[in-house]
């Protein structure tokens, strides 16, 4: 469904660890190591094993066993076209990260200029790709996936192009053409990043052309929501409604739009979609008014561990901060007043800092003079953050 799930491990005595990693289909996996990362490509079945050096070890990784070869060719193209983790910055368009490169590319060129730039790229990239396959000889199942992820990515950079562009060119309607040479509809690709975040580029393309057609500047989530439901069919309708559903709602606007979550969890037939819609409304219940706050147990200041519990029948003022968080130490300063006013009150002031690690909260927390119940909720494993959807 396009989420990201995280597996930390540390060294044993011989400078090694291994991971089990419960993957369906081929997908990719970003190994992280001293703030540097290089994407691994893992199919079921694969044994693979990998040797780096911890200096620079992005540019020395060594790959063997099963799985070998599809890396070699993956490793080999992300580092010819730059896209290892210490060669580029991005900027997230549609929760995919595009190169800030090209991003300033997108605002500054001309539609001919940007499709000649497009063309080009995605040519280069391909023919890097079908010599790697003579040199490296990748699974069928790898070599698929780094070829529509090729043209996939390139699709949604011209997708997104004409939302970036700050010069105001005027788009052709022969632009769009290159929708005519790829698959919209692809079931095989729907486990593959660059897909999804084609398909969410394609749906917002498919609802302007509609309300241009209609002579219209812009019509209601519900009418998005039909056009997408009547447009695609099978899993990509599922895949396509969810990610619609799942980028449109929060807390606030839940309830206005709850019985279109109803009709698709009634309709949707595809697993992992339906199980990301259901979550996501059990989620969204707990915080409607009158539910129950969810639990957490957190260790305060003089390391005694607290439940949210321990204040049953009292009101709990609830606030999140982090020390590098300069809003959140200015609400926190706005709410002294409260605090002095209601002294007298059944009222508790909470206060959980998810810096991440206690030295940086207590520093944190004698230098803005924070009173209350302080409380630590900046270990993962606590999972306060996650219940609580807070991001940081």
């Amino acid at each position: 469904d396009g989420s990201d799930i995280s597996f930390e491990a540390d060294l044993d005595d011989r400078n090694g660890y291994i991971f089990l990693l419960p993957v369906e289909d081929i997908t990719v996996v970003n190994l992280y190591y001293n703030k540097r990362n290089v994407k691994l490509l893992i199919k079921p079945g694969d044994r693979l094993t990998f040797d780096f050096a911890s200096s620079g070890f992005e540019n020395n990784v060594k790959f063997a066993g099963i799985g070998a070869e599809d890396n070699r060719l993956y490793y080999a193209y992300n580092k010819e076209f730059k896209l290892l983790s210490h060669q580029y910055k991005t900027v997230f368009v549609g929760q995919y990260p595009i190169p800030n490169s090209m991003v300033n590319k997108m605002k500054t060129a001309g539609p001919k200029e940007f499709q000649s730039f497009a063309k080009t790229s995605q040519q280069n990239e391909s023919n890097f790709y079908l010599q790697g396959l003579e040199k490296y000889n990748p699974s069928p199942e790898a070599a698929d996936y780094i070829q529509d992820m090729i043209d996939y990515k390139w699709s949604y950079y011209l997708l997104t192009y004409p939302n970036l562009n700050t010069s105001n060119f005027q788009i052709d309607e022969n632009y769009y053409d290159f929708l005519k040479t790829i698959d919209v509809e692809n079931e095989g690709t729907l486990h593959q990043r660059e897909y999804l975040a084609f398909l969410n580029g394609f749906m917002e393309h498919l609802y302007r052309a509609a309300l241009k057609e209609q002579g219209l500047e812009g019509g209601s989530f519900e009418e998005k929501y039909t056009l997408i439901d009547r447009f695609f069919t099978g899993k990509v309708r599922d895949y396509a409604l969810a990610s619609l559903l799942m980028r449109k709602v929060n807390r606030d606007n839940f309830g206005q739009i709850a019985h279109l979550f109803d009709i698709y969890t009634a309709t949707a037939m595809t697993e992992m979609p339906l199980t990301t819609v259901r979550t996501a409304i059990k989620r969204l219940n707990q915080f409607r008014e009158g539910t129950m706050a969810p639990e957490f147990e957190l260790t305060d200041a003089q390391g005694i561990p607290r439940r949210l519990s321990d204040y049953r029948g009292k009101l709990v003022y609830l606030s999140f901060w982090a020390g590098w968080c300069a809003p959140c130490i200015a609400e926190i300063d706005e709410s002294r007043g409260n605090r002095s006013a209601l002294t007298n009150q059944e009222i508790v002031f909470l206060y959980i800092s998810v810096d991440r690690s206690s030295e940086k909260w207590e520093t944190a927390r004698n230098r803005n003079d924070i009173q209350g119940v302080n409380l630590w909720g900046g270990d993962k494993k606590s999972g306060v953050e996650r219940n609580y959807e807070v991001s940081s």
